[in-house]
This record gives C-alpha cells, structure tokens and sequence, in this order.
C-alpha cells in the first residue's frame, strides 16, 4: 500500500505569527507610551523601521535571509545555539535588540537607554505571553495524522522553532521536523522539502505541501515536485501569479482538499 505524506509549514499556518507580533508590540509600545508619551503606533512604525535597517546592515543578513529569518524574529529570538555563526551572531543580536528600540526612542526625542533594554525584554516576553494556536489546528493534524505521514516544514532558527514546538504541543503528531537554522538554508529551496519527504519515505508525488506564504511554501513545493496547497489567511494576501494546487481559507478545510489532490 503506498504512503503519502502531508507537509506543513509552522508561523502563520498552524501557529499565530502576524497577529501575535502586533500584539506584542502594541503592548510593549503602550508601556513606552505611559512612561514617555510616545504613541504605540508611532513607537511600532519607528522601532521596525530601524529593526530593518540593522539587520539589512548587519554582516550575517546573507546567512539570516537564507534561513528565512526576518527582523521582528529577530527581535524576539535568544539566537541558542552553538551551531555556526551562532556562537558569533548571537553577541550582535543582543545589540541589535536593544539598538532598534533606543533608536526608535531616540526618533521620538527620548534619549533613554535603560528603557530601551526594558522594551527589548519586555517585547521577548508579550511574545511569548500571546502564543497562541488557530483554532482548528489541533483537530486538523489529528485528522491528517491518521491518514497520512506528516513533516513539519519551517524557515527559522532552530532553537526558537523547537521552542514553539513544544509549546504548542503538537509534536507527537509529525515523523519528521525540518527547520532551515538547521540545514543552513530554507524555503523556497527544494532541499528543505527533500529533506522532509527523505525523512518519511515517501516520494514527491504521494505528497501535499501547505502554507501561508505562496514563494516559500507553494512556489517552493511545486519546484520540488510537490503539490501544494496555500492556506490564505487574509482576504488581502497579495497574489503573486504563483497558482496554487488548491486553497483553503481555514485548517479545518485541508483534510477534504488533500484527500482529492491524492487519492
């Protein structure tokens, strides 16, 4: 009997992401605002700005695009690890999470440093504090898991991609678990989708990608021999001119839509 094989991607799929980062941010933001009068949204649109102007500087954003790690991560990850160039990222992340909020601040006229190290913690720890799962995922990889071989396929950095792993519970329900921090490159790039279907020993035809993002996990899929599904979050999410196999609107629409693209 042949085996087929559901892969899946993690932010803004079956975790919360884009939310969640707006979240922490307005609450970090509004604690500013208290302090110094600095309006949450200003405050938001400043510190993003030069969170992306650092890490576009910084000479690990070759190695940090490759993995497909973005700036607002960066600001919320502990860069663990001792795999290569961690040990040596990792002094720089420090400062770079505290140089786009005292920079942020320093827009707005607020020359203050020992806040600035303040709002970085105090972003690390709203972001954990609004993890949070859709709905309908649990429900939907215990449908899938039953059926099929299911691989967890995410851009990140290793360390803080297995944090949400276990916090979000579902681990025993995947065979394999792929993250880019690990194999130094990421999504779109087809070796992170051999990697996973390697793992569980089925081939690229007995399997189903799903995401949120049409480059790195429809796009990327397909030129893996992959057919894929794109999980369209919200109504705005620009089209690209990349088609998916099929879409869903919500997880709990996915079990129906992978069964007809493979049995």
């Amino acid at each position: 009997m042949a085996e087929y094989a559901v892969l899946l991607d993690l932010d803004d799929t079956l975790v919360v992401q884009r939310e969640a980062f707006e979240e922490a941010f307005f609450a970090t933001c509004a604690a500013a605002w208290a302090e110094c009068g600095i309006e949450p949204e200003a405050l938001t649109q400043s510190v993003r700005t030069h969170a992306r102007r650092l890490w576009t500087e910084c000479e690990y954003a070759d190695y940090l695009q490759r993995i497909g790690v973005s700036p607002d991560e960066g600001l919320w990850a502990a860069f663990e690890g001792n795999e290569e160039p961690l040990a040596r990222l990792r002094p720089w992340a420090r400062t770079y999470q505290r140089e786009a909020w005292r920079s942020a601040l320093a827009d707005h006229g607020v020359r203050n440093d020992a806040l600035a190290k303040e709002l970085a913690a105090s972003f690390q720890e709203e972001r954990w504090a609004g993890f949070a799962l859709f709905h309908d995922t649990i429900a939907t990889l215990e449908s899938l898991a039953r059926r099929y071989r299911l691989a967890l396929v995410t851009n990140g950095l290793a360390a803080l991609q297995h944090k949400k792993i276990k916090r979000a519970g579902f681990a025993p329900q995947f065979r394999a678990v792929v993250i880019s921090g690990e194999l130094g490159t990421g999504k779109p790039e087809p070796l992170m989708f051999a990697t996973a279907l390697e793992r569980l020993g089925v081939p690229p035809q007995n399997a189903v990608m799903a995401g949120d993002d049409l480059q790195d996990d429809v796009a990327g899929a397909q030129r893996a021999g992959i057919k894929a599904v794109w999980v369209q979050r919200a109504a705005d999410d620009p089209q690209t001119g990349v088609v998916p196999d099929a879409t869903v609107k919500t997880l709990s629409a996915l079990p129906g839509v992978v069964a007809s693209l493979l049995e």
